[in-house]
C-alpha cells in the first residue's frame, strides 16, 4: 500500500507560485484541504454533496480522485474552517480549476471546481 499523498492529482498541473503564494505554501494548503476531509471520509462527503446540491456536483471520478463542480459557497466554507488568507484560497481555487479542467469541461453554471482525493 502506498502512502496517502493528498496533492497527487495536482501533479498533473504545474505547481509553482500562484497569485503571489509560494509553492511550499500552496502545497501545504492543497494538502490541508484534502486532509480536512480525511476524518469525514471523502466518499461520504461526495455522497452528501450529491444529495444536497442540484445539479449533481460529481462530474467525473478517476481512480481515487473525485472531480466536483460545487456551488460558490463551498470554497469560503473551506477557507473559514482552515483559516486560509484570501490569496491562499485564490491560489487553491486556481490549482483545483486547472486540475479539474485537465479532465473535464468548465462548469458553465456558476459552480466551481473542487477535486477531492479519497
Amino acid at each position: 500500500m502506498t502512502d496517502f499523498d493528498p496533492t497527487r492529482p495536482f501533479e498533473t498541473v504545474a505547481l509553482a507560485s500562484v497569485d503571489g503564494v509560494s509553492e511550499p505554501t500552496l502545497r501545504d494548503a492543497l494538502a490541508a484541504v484534502q486532509t480536512a476531509m480525511e476524518p469525514l471520509a471523502v466518499a461520504d462527503i461526495v455522497f452528501e454533496y450529491r444529495r444536497t446540491f442540484e445539479p449533481d456536483p460529481l462530474v467525473t471520478r478517476h481512480g481515487d480522485a473525485y472531480y466536483l463542480a460545487v456551488p460558490p459557497q463551498v470554497w469560503p466554507e473551506f477557507a473559514g474552517v482552515l483559516e486560509f488568507a484570501e490569496p491562499v484560497v485564490g491560489a487553491c481555487r486556481t490549482v483545483h480549476a486547472d486540475c479539474f479542467h485537465a479532465v473535464a469541461d468548465d462548469p458553465s453554471d456558476g459552480r466551481e471546481p473542487l477535486v477531492l482525493v479519497e
